[in-house]
C-alpha cells in the first residue's frame, strides 16, 4: 500500500472526511449538481440570446412606432441596450443570480413582483394537472397490466 492509499483506508476506517467524499452518493450528488448548474446556464444563455436575436427593437415596440427618436434613445440608454452585447450578458447573469429581473416594459413594475403575483395560480394549475394525470395514468396502467396478463399479450 502506498502512503496515500493507507491514509485513505485509515480515514475510511475512522469514518473521516476522506470516506465521506469517496462515497458513491457524494459523487452522484456532485455530478447531478454540476448538471443542474450547466442546465441552468444553458437556459439563461438561450433566453438571453433569443431576446436579442428576435427582429425588431423592444424599446420601439413598447413605445410605439411614432415615438420621438430622443425618447427611444434615452429609454435604450436607461435599459443598457447601447452597451456591448457581452456586457449586457454579464448584467443579465448578475440579475438572474441576484433575483433582480428588471422592470417590465409594458407595466413598469418589477418582473419579480409580477411573477410573485401569478405564482400561486401557476402552482395551483400545476398541482391540479399532476393530480389529473395521476388519476388517468394509474387506472390505465392497471388496466393494461390486467388486460395483457402482465404484458405477455404485447410480446406475441
Amino acid at each position: 500500500m502506498t502512503g496515500t492509499t493507507a491514509a485513505t483506508a485509515g480515514a475510511a476506517r475512522r469514518g473521516g472526511i476522506a470516506a465521506t467524499l469517496d462515497s458513491p452518493w457524494v459523487r452522484f450528488a456532485a455530478r447531478r449538481g454540476g448538471q443542474l448548474v450547466l442546465s441552468l446556464w444553458v437556459l439563461v444563455t438561450a433566453s438571453f440570446l433569443m431576446i436579442h436575436l428576435i427582429p425588431g427593437d423592444p424599446v420601439r415596440g413598447s413605445l410605439g412606432p411614432t415615438a420621438p427618436a430622443d425618447l427611444v434613445a434615452s429609454k435604450r440608454e436607461s435599459l443598457g441596450l447601447n452597451d456591448p452585447l457581452w456586457l449586457q450578458y454579464v448584467h443579465h447573469l448578475q440579475g438572474v443570480v441576484t433575483g433582480d429581473l428588471g422592470m417590465s416594459l409594458s407595466s413598469q413594475l418589477p418582473v419579480s413582483q409580477l411573477i410573485g403575483q401569478r405564482l400561486p395560480a401557476t402552482i395551483e394549475l400545476a398541482v391540479l394537472a399532476f393530480v389529473a394525470a395521476l388519476g388517468l395514468a394509474i387506472p390505465l396502467g392497471v388496466a393494461m397490466g390486467v388486460l395483457t396478463r402482465g404484458g405477455r399479450a404485447l410480446r406475441r
